[in-house]
């Protein structure tokens, strides 16, 4: 895997550290929906990255996602990432794509994090926020052609 494709799987939500799509409802089905529905250009080829164990289910809905635009382009994601993989999901994922790259990533909570800068390396502890206490409010609404030429 490249430097930036390490980088776009930190980053996870954001691609090439240009936010694209992210989506939190209880049902994890449905955030996979509406994050790619957020922008469902840059959403093909991208990483995928999720919070919870990938089941057969979740797979399945990865694996024949198609794009909210046309209904009809299958989408492509280059590198899947998450805290585990149940046995059917797993062999689920592995069947999409023969350059599908396949991730597991724990949780940092508690670690350094470091980021390389001219100059030296900043380390900071990681930045373990938890809006459940305080949740963020937020909504999406279709924007006008108007608006997006």
């Amino acid at each position: 895997m490249s430097y930036n494709n390490y980088l776009d799987v930190d980053a996870a939500w954001n691609r090439h550290t240009n936010p694209h799509g992210v989506a939190s409802p209880a049902d994890i089905l449905q955030a996979y929906r509406l994050a790619v529905k957020a922008d469902p250009v840059s959403a093909f080829g991208d990483i995928v990255a999720f919070n919870i164990e990938i089941d057969e289910n979740l797979a399945r809905e990865v694996q024949e996602f198609t794009s909210p635009t046309d209904g009809e382009t299958r989408m492509f994601c280059e590198i899947m990432v998450a805290p585990k993989y149940s046995k059917k999901g797993l062999e689920v994922v592995r069947g999409k794509s023969k350059t599908l790259r396949i991730l597991e990533a724990k949780n940092g909570k508690g670690e350094l994090s470091l980021r390389q800068v001219g100059g030296g390396w900043p380390a900071q502890d990681s930045d373990d926020f938890n809006s459940r206490r305080h949740p963020i409010q937020c909504g999406l609404r279709d924007n006008s052609a108007r608006e997006r030429a």
